[in-house]
């Protein structure tokens, strides 16, 4: 319960566009249980507290149940039925429950359609999707939303086009290298491989001719890895040609690295260091992966997480034209990200211990991130620390996100955060700052 309850805060502190670090909150739980648990009253504290931040009056004859989950979602939970019969004898009149959960089922397998079983309670039941919904049936005041067409930065853009186009037109000309070189009948194996390449290639052309650039960008590079490992398999690499080819890149990346700006005025040029610096740490990953699997005698495996650790670094190339781009300059004071980089960790490590309550096997990949952001704390990178803490606390709240949702509800839930998503990004467009890691993922989801 403490867990939801910080998790309602933090959403709506967000919702209501307040920073609440200079508030301590303080709230009482009245119930006549001996046991209080569970995620239940999220969407209620949620409510509660953007009232108390907006001073709102909320209609008392009103109550709510559900969850609360990024973006101010309102998420399903169990016990609908009993919860509207709690609030009849109490008489409260209307009862807001999540979308997609009017159909009850019971025990006995039976479907009851709790609106017209609110009916009967002479209670009005209502489903609600995010908090502008549960707002607005507290207060019957509707928040007032610019309807404002998603406009995309001429610089990014610009800048995308080209790491699109180097990307794709690399997958053609690995292709074609990988043509000359095939002698014959390939194996099954390769054959696997080859059309694996073949059909991101195809992805990442449909995608470029959509004007969809990540995306086309995202399917080349992934074409670029398989094509690569194919023609690593058919010069035949023995175990010295990947060791030095190991040692090269290595070698190769920290030259690039070394060469990075220390310094950047803008938040493209920010969020162009955690994204360049990701790619070149994942890039060390692989050729580490490959140096442990040349170690136990798998050539193969080895040679294609060498070949996915070089074209790697080369996406971390194309991605580095981000840099000096024009934008609104910062002054980007060390404490203060500092401070963010502290909060964010603790926001992601909360949300992963509240995952792995429920699935504790779960979120491995996730647990690496946060111990690297940690890392990156103490090393006083907080730029990285940031971006790393963000995309871990992310992960989490997709698991969060989707507890209890029926396979039938899944796509209107996606649409909803697309919804929200495609908001923010305007949102922070109007600042003059563009997302250009939110855009892209944004633009990759659709």
């Amino acid at each position: 319960t403490q867990i939801s309850t910080r998790f309602a805060r933090e959403i709506a502190c967000k919702y209501a566009n307040i920073d609440c670090n200079k508030y301590d909150f303080f709230y009482t739980i009245r119930a006549e249980s001996s046991i209080i648990g569970g995620p239940s009253a999220g969407a209620a504290i949620s409510a509660l507290t953007i009232a108390m931040l907006d001073n709102l009056n909320l209609d008392e004859d009103i109550t709510i149940t559900g969850t609360i989950n990024s973006g101010g979602i309102v998420g399903p939970i169990g016990g609908l039925k009993e919860k509207i019969d709690a609030a009849s004898e109490i008489k409260i009149k209307k009862v807001l429950i999540p979308t997609g959960t009017r159909f009850s089922k019971e025990m006995d397998n039976k479907t009851i359609d709790l609106i017209e079983y609110g009916d009967e309670k002479n209670i009005k039941v209502v489903e609600v999707s995010d908090l502008d919904d549960v707002l607005y049936e507290f207060t019957g005041k509707k928040k007032e939303i610019r309807n404002e067409s998603l406009e995309i930065s001429d610089e990014y853009s610009g800048i995308m086009k080209i790491l699109a186009e180097r990307l794709c037109n690399k997958s053609y000309a690995l292709k074609e290298e990988f043509e000359k070189l095939k002698a014959g009948e390939l194996d099954e194996n390769l054959i696997k491989i080859e059309e694996n390449a073949d059909n991101l290639t195809k992805k990442g052309e449909i995608a470029f001719n959509k004007n969809t650039l990540y995306s086309a960008a995202s399917f080349c590079f992934g074409a670029n890895t398989k094509y690569k490992q194919l023609i690593f398999l058919v010069q035949g690499m023995k175990k010295k040609d990947v060791a030095d080819k190991i040692k090269s890149t290595r070698d190769e990346i920290k030259d690039f690295d070394s060469g990075l700006p220390f310094k950047y005025e803008t938040i493209t040029d920010l969020q162009t260091y955690a994204i360049v610096k990701e790619r070149l740490i994942e890039s060390e990953d692989y050729l580490e992966l490959s140096e442990e699997q040349l170690g136990k005698g798998e050539i193969n495996e080895s040679i294609s997480s060498l070949a996915y650790a070089i074209e790697r670094f080369y996406s971390a190339k194309a991605w580095s034209e981000f840099f000096n781009n024009k934008g609104k300059k910062f002054d980007f004071n060390k404490e203060v990200l500092k401070s963010s980089c502290i909060t964010k960790i603790l926001e992601a490590e909360e949300r992963y211990q509240y995952v792995m309550l429920f699935f504790p096997d779960f979120l491995a990949d996730t647990k690496k991130e946060i111990d690297l952001a940690y890392s990156d704390m103490e090393n006083e990178d907080y730029d990285l620390c940031l971006f790393k803490a963000s995309k871990a606390k992310a992960e989490s709240d997709i698991i969060l996100s989707t507890l209890g949702v029926e396979e039938e509800h899944v796509d209107n839930l996606l649409n909803k955060k697309l919804e929200i998503v495609g908001r923010n990004i305007v949102e922070t467009s109007r600042k003059g700052l563009f997302p250009i890691i939110g855009y892209s993922y944004y633009e990759y989801a659709k």
